[in-house]
């Protein structure tokens, strides 16, 4: 049995489906909200989930379908013999993961498995994987994203906080219902 077929059980008609499909109400498009669909209803999948050349090795985005390797897997290879990917780490896909990782919100793991299995090439490479391991960011990506973690930030701490202020505990102004400027800001660097 591969690895597949163990993660998304099947309808009978080829189709992956939940074991519980049918026993339910149907669900909402957690993305434009229509009503009944899937978690990703066509019309979102079809609008989010653009058809781009990626490289085989890495699945960064690739110009044009020409080559099916990047020039960096070609200069170093990864350890990687193939590599697919569902969706493009954007919006709304970045937020079903963040929910998943960080807010423990399990439901949308079958969604998130549906969308990988219907990957170009995800379907062979999973019933022939032994384990699904996930890869990190392209160096592209990760720079994007600790740009959001650098320079300046702004914190005013909360009126239930123990900091003081004039010797006095703020949590002990909010109690007495005093409304106090705690700090104009604190800038953090």
């Amino acid at each position: 049995m591969g690895l597949l077929t163990r993660l998304l059980p099947s309808t009978g008609t080829g189709a992956a489906a939940p074991p519980h499909q049918g026993r339910w109400l149907p669900g909402q498009c957690l993305i434009c909200h229509a009503w009944p669909a899937a978690a990703a209803c066509e019309d979102c999948r079809a609008r989010f989930i653009p058809e781009l050349a990626r490289c085989q090795r890495c699945a960064a985005p690739l110009a044009s379908d020409a080559t099916p390797v990047c020039g960096a897997c070609l200069r170093e290879p990864p350890p990687l013999e193939r590599c697919v990917v569902a969706v493009s780490y954007g919006w709304p896909w970045q937020s079903w993961v963040s929910q998943f990782k960080f807010r423990d919100d399990t439901g949308l793991a079958h969604p998130m498995v549906a969308l990988m299995a219907a990957a170009p090439g995800a379907s062979e490479l999973l019933d022939a994987a032994d384990a699904l391991v996930p890869v990190p960011l392209t160096p592209e990506r990760l720079a994007a994203v600790q740009q959001q973690f650098t320079g300046a930030i702004v914190q005013v701490p909360p009126m239930y906080s123990a900091l003081k202020r004039d010797g006095k505990a703020l949590y002990e102004y909010a109690r007495a219902g005093v409304d106090v400027t705690v700090f104009e800001a604190l800038h953090v660097a």
